[in-house]
This record gives C-alpha cells, sequence and structure tokens, in this order.
C-alpha cells in the first residue's frame, strides 16, 4: 500500500511540475477553442457570401422589370402612334 501511496504522490509531483501548457487536456481545450473560432469565421464568410449573392440577382430582377416595363411602355406608345397620325390626317 505503500508503495501505491508513494507511485501516487510521485505522480501528483510530476503533473505539478509540468507547465498547464503541455497538459493534454489543456492542448485539446485549445484546439477545441481554435476550432470553434475557425466554424464561426466560416460560417461568417458564408452568410457574407449569401448576402452578396442575393444582392446581385435582387439587382439583376429589378434591372430585368425596369427593361421591361420600359419595353411594354415603348410598344404600347408605338402602337398608338399610327392611330395618332390618322386622326390629324383626318
Amino acid at each position: 500500500m505503500k508503495k501505491v501511496a508513494l507511485i501516487g504522490a510521485g505522480l501528483q509531483a510530476r503533473r505539478r511540475s509540468v507547465p498547464i501548457t503541455e497538459d493534454p487536456r489543456y492542448q485539446l481545450a485549445v484546439v477545441v477553442a481554435n476550432l470553434t473560432v475557425g466554424q464561426q469565421n466560416l460560417q461568417s464568410a458564408y452568410s457574407g457570401l449569401v448576402d452578396v449573392n442575393f444582392a446581385q440577382e435582387t439587382t439583376t430582377f429589378s434591372t430585368d422589370q425596369i427593361l421591361m416595363q420600359s419595353g411594354i411602355s415603348m410598344l404600347s406608345q408605338a402602337q398608338q402612334t399610327p392611330s395618332l397620325v390618322l386622326k390629324l390626317l383626318q
């Protein structure tokens, strides 16, 4: 029993003498923290890309809508012009 206690005391002394940065649990915690930060950065970058893509698609849609409406307006005016010319000639 004394030998087991002596070994336990030796292990505890060894643990106290090892800097915390060499403790595998500490190293694992640092790796987990770094991965968490990396994941958050990746999610933030992805969100920014999605926002830019949505803005680009919205701009394209709005441009197409404006062009379509102006085309319809021009076509309507072009169809009315011959009838106006005929009215002026009468």
